[in-house]
């Protein structure tokens, strides 16, 4: 973890990494509406959620997308983009349909659908369980994916 930036290094505790240039692109903070909800924060200033993605003792206040800190089954931090964003939106929408029908809430389970991204011209990287390609198969695999998902998001289904 970085713990300082001074001129020509960057320091990750006592080590020291000497850098001509240094371009700071990470410590993104949280919105500072997680403050004003008056729930408990992670270092990042995300607000820490329940498993039904409620705020402790407050299960009418659900928190979900880059701003909620919230850990799967194996204690591993989920991540703030889009994919968990999409799911704890679908999960906080049934629960409160569940609440409505005095039914129980459902703890939220985030599935990784995998990873994708574009690295250059033609050139990608995908990630689904234990296959990882690269090159122009994995950018052919993430247009082909996003065409997809942009035709989907187009229909309309509810007639």
């Amino acid at each position: 973890m970085v713990t300082g930036i001074v001129p020509a290094a960057v320091l990750m505790g006592k080590t020291r990494l000497p850098a001509a240039v240094v371009l700071w692109a990470a410590g993104v903070a949280a919105s500072p509406l997680g403050k004003k909800l008056g729930a408990p924060l992670d270092r990042a200033g995300r607000v820490l959620v329940n498993q039904g993605l409620s705020i402790p003792g407050h299960p009418e206040v659900f928190v979900i997308g880059d701003l909620a800190s919230l850990t799967d089954e194996k204690g591993k931090m989920l991540p703030g983009v889009a994919p968990v964003a999409m799911q704890e939106g679908k999960a906080a929408a049934h629960n409160i349909g569940r609440e409505v029908r005095g039914e129980r809430r459902q703890n939220f389970h985030y599935f990784d659908k995998g990873s994708l991204a574009t690295i250059g011209r033609a050139a990608g990287i995908a990630e689904f369980g234990k296959i990882h390609i690269s090159g122009f198969l994995a950018w052919l695999a993430w247009l082909f994916i996003h065409i997809f998902f942009l035709i989907d998001s187009a229909i309309d289904y509810s007639s």
